[in-house]
């Protein structure tokens, strides 16, 4: 299950409800989503972000995951800047093995890398394809 949402994301969302955008109600939330009864019956991993990693060592919410033995995953890659007008590439290689070691420390047992691909007639250029391809790949 995903639940690496973008803080950007969720404010966007909770202002719909007129709820204040803060790490707080962001907790709450997953909070809500990771005590659902017999959840474990449903799922058996969860991808997480940094913000819920690093809040994890003050706030324990991991730890009604890995009670009922729902594996913990970590999105790693960092977002997307723009190749050109059309294309983008996935940055977060600086950094990355740092941040393996640490989330990896903090229970998790797998990882999120994704790329973006746009598709048509002349997409994806192969430069975007193999610098993509070769990110994933490392």
């Amino acid at each position: 299950m995903a639940c690496d949402d973008t803080n950007d994301f969720l404010k966007k969302n909770f202002a719909v409800h007129n709820i204040p955008d803060t790490l707080e109600n962001r907790n709450r939330f997953r909070t809500l989503i990771f005590t659902t009864p017999n959840i474990k019956d449903y799922i058996s991993g969860i991808i997480i972000n940094q913000e819920m990693l690093d809040d994890n060592k003050n706030s324990n919410i991991l730890n009604q995951l890995y009670t009922q033995e729902i594996m913990v995953g970590l999105k790693v890659d960092k977002g997307f800047c723009s190749y050109d007008s059309k294309e983008f590439l996935t940055e977060g290689m600086d950094g990355l093995e740092a941040t393996l070691r640490n989330a990896r420390e903090q229970g998790c047992s797998f990882v999120k890398w994704r790329c973006i691909f746009k598709v048509s007639d002349n997409l994806p250029s192969p430069t975007v394809l193999e610098l993509n391809c070769n990110s994933i790949a490392r």
